[in-house]
């Protein structure tokens, strides 16, 4: 599961709508393959959110709600012909976010145990 850009994104000082505009562009987005999707519903069933983000019945770009979505990627781990795809943002695509904010923070984890170590 992909966490650490959502966590790390927390200590920067920044208003709460900031850090949840720049998670969205740095996280992955669940994305359904249809040629692999069998309508089995357990991505629905399995969604947190109430009504469901994701609804593989629904008809057009209805079927993934990125609005409500909170990237928890439940459908993801529940579909069993592995049809729902974690599709990298652009962001991550161009500059590697993801990457560069697990970088991020390894270095802030050494920092946190050099500090510790020296109490």
């Amino acid at each position: 599961m992909i966490k650490a850009p959502a966590n790390i994104l927390r200590l920067l000082p920044l208003p709460r709508k900031t850090l949840k505009w720049l998670r969205n562009l740095i996280v992955p987005r669940p994305q359904i393959i249809l040629d692999k999707c069998i309508k089995c519903m357990r991505c629905k069933n399995g969604c947190p959110i109430d009504p469901p983000a994701i609804d593989p019945l629904k008809p057009g770009e209805d079927k993934l709600n990125h609005v409500t979505c909170i990237r928890c990627y439940c459908c993801h781990e529940f579909c069993p012909v592995k049809a729902i795809d974690l599709k990298k943002s652009r962001l991550d695509k161009w500059f590697h976010a993801q990457e560069i904010v697990r970088a991020f923070h390894r270095l802030l984890g050494r920092l946190a145990l050099l500090v510790a170590n020296k109490r």
